[in-house]
């Protein structure tokens, strides 16, 4: 629903600023007042394609900002506003909340609540699946079941694609990865096995210092036996009892210290052939690391990974043809789901075709005729076909109506499905053009039952038609320093019994003015 619109030096309009209401709003105004201009402002912001010459004259840039009101799934409201600024050169901008965007981004946000149908407006039926779900909403028909059967399609096939590759690449490819697995199954790597190695390089490199300082060591420890003396010297005396105790700790660490060193001197051997088999198995792998990973652990996911893929491609004829008995069960489900939703399609396009032209004839356009056709294998392939008069070629509804009578045709379909639209605001231009007072009334009509739960905006020339709108913009242009400026404004009471006079009659006397009350009070 749209909330609030604000223009700035757009084509004649200055600055205006619209607050919209729910239910119909009537836009009016003399001819060349600037309807249309509101209209391709809203389009913009909708993200509409931009022209250079909408920027006022005078002015480096236009901007339109369009607040929208939008509720999901759950019922939860939350705001939008899209804004489209032109500057008279260079490329225009957008934005959504501020923030710099795409227009269409704006477009792909205004499309779940705006709708706009008029001459040369881009509108839903431009859409294949709009079509078809409108004749679907028409006929209460199900397609989810025909969705999930070509899902499961499309599933198939994108696996089967995935498999991809002839015979043989998939065994170049296989061979190739056969080789990388025996390659590192020949080294046989374990997870820290190089770390433990070059410890063990270490070791064995230095095993000369090692000798040498452990003999020195053992030397230093062996002479303690002043230290000896001086305890037993200390245990005569009570007063350096506890020292002599402390003395005998440390004689006792020193005796543990020194066995310690001789175990472990006795364990390092100057072993040559040793050390030269380390070197070697240090070097073939860190050659697998160069070859496939960093580090050890990375080698060994790596060849994880190989196992995995080799398996794949061991398995891939089987799989395949796991796969295409698969695709041809899902085909077939599919076929028989679409052949049925394309019979039922089928049977409700003429009863749609016929409650749109029943409502077209109803909406001033008795001659009209308007069919619904249904092609594709699901029937999915929908296209309306409209003809204005009784002896013109029906073609395409899009590319032969005019502004009006594609606005006429919305709101007959709109009626004839029962207002199942998701969209919370549709505007009309222009949707009487073409058309006399007397189908007046049963455009009104047609538009208060169409606006049940949503917001409606409609440019109108015709009185009744307005009278029946629960508010009512008029659109005014005067001129300021030889320049054209439109102005837009609400009016009510006498105000707007004045605007509907001048739609009946072209003036405001009294009588006129009188039949407008009258008007307004049916």
């Amino acid at each position: 629903m749209i909330r609030e619109l604000h223009i700035e030096n757009f084509v004649v309009i200055e600055r205006a600023t619209v607050l919209f209401e729910s239910g119909v709003t009537a836009i009016t105004g003399a001819s060349g007042a600037g309807k249309s201009v509101l209209l391709s402002a809203l389009s913009l912001a909708c993200g509409a394609r931009s022209e250079v010459d909408v920027v006022r004259t005078g002015c480096d840039e236009a901007r339109v900002d369009l607040r929208i009101e939008m509720r999901d799934a759950d019922g939860l409201v939350s705001e939008h506003v899209l804004s489209r600024v032109i500057p008279r050169e260079g490329r225009s901008r957008a934005y959504v909340d501020g923030r710099p965007s795409t227009a269409h981004a704006l477009a792909e946000i205004a499309g779940a609540s705006v709708e706009i149908h008029g001459q040369h407006e881009q509108h839903k039926l431009g859409s294949t699946r709009v079509r078809s779900d409108l004749l679907d909403g028409f006929g209460g028909l199900a397609r989810e079941t025909v969705d999930h059967c070509a899902g499961e399609v499309a599933a198939v096939k994108a696996e089967m694609l995935a498999l991809g590759g002839s015979a043989a690449e998939r065994e170049r490819e296989l061979d190739y990865l056969e080789y990388q697995l025996q390659e590192i199954d020949s080294v046989s790597p374990s997870d820290c096995e190089l770390d433990d190695l070059i410890s063990e390089e270490l070791l064995l490199s230095d095993v000369d210092k090692i000798h040498n300082l452990a003999n020195q060591a053992l030397a230093t420890l062996a002479n303690d036996e002043h230290l000896r003396t001086l305890m037993r010297d200390f245990q005569q005396i009570e007063t350096f009892t506890e020292l002599a105790r402390r003395l005998d700790g440390v004689l006792a660490e020193l005796d543990d210290v020194s066995r310690s060193v001789r175990d472990m001197v006795s364990t390092i051997d100057d072993d040559p052939t040793r050390l030269t088999r380390v070197r070697e198995r240090i070097s073939e792998l860190r050659a697998l690391c160069r070859k496939y990973g960093e580090t050890l652990p990375d080698v060994l996911s790596f060849r994880d990974n190989l196992v995995r893929e080799i398996e794949r491609l061991r398995q891939h004829d089987e799989r395949y043809q796991s796969l295409e008995s698969s695709l041809k069960t899902a085909e077939a489900e599919y076929a028989t789901a679409a052949a049925d939703l394309k019979g039922q399609r089928r049977e409700w396009a003429p009863q749609l075709s016929e409650a749109v032209t029943d409502h077209l004839s109803s909406l001033g356009m008795p001659f009209a005729r308007f069919d619904t056709r249904v092609e594709g294998i699901d029937g999915g392939d929908v296209d309306f076909v409209f003809a204005p008069n009784g002896t013109d070629e029906m073609r395409t509804l899009g590319k032969i109506a005019s502004g009006g009578e594609t606005a006429r045709c919305m709101l007959a379909l709109d009626l004839a499905i029962g207002h199942r639209h998701s969209t919370g605001c549709v505007m009309f231009d222009e949707i009487d053009s073409g058309v006399d007072a007397s189908a007046g009334d049963s455009i009104a009509a047609a538009i208060r039952e169409a606006s049940v739960g949503r917001q409606i905006l409609v440019v109108t020339h015709l009185a009744t038609v307005a009278a029946s709108a629960d508010t009512h913009l008029v659109v005014t242009k005067e001129h300021r320093s030889e320049h054209p400026i439109s102005t837009l404004s609400y009016v009510d009471g006498p105000a707007r019994e004045h605007e509907i006079a001048r739609m009946l009659t072209g003036s405001d006397d009294d009588q006129s003015v009188s039949v407008a009350r009258r008007l307004l009070n049916q």
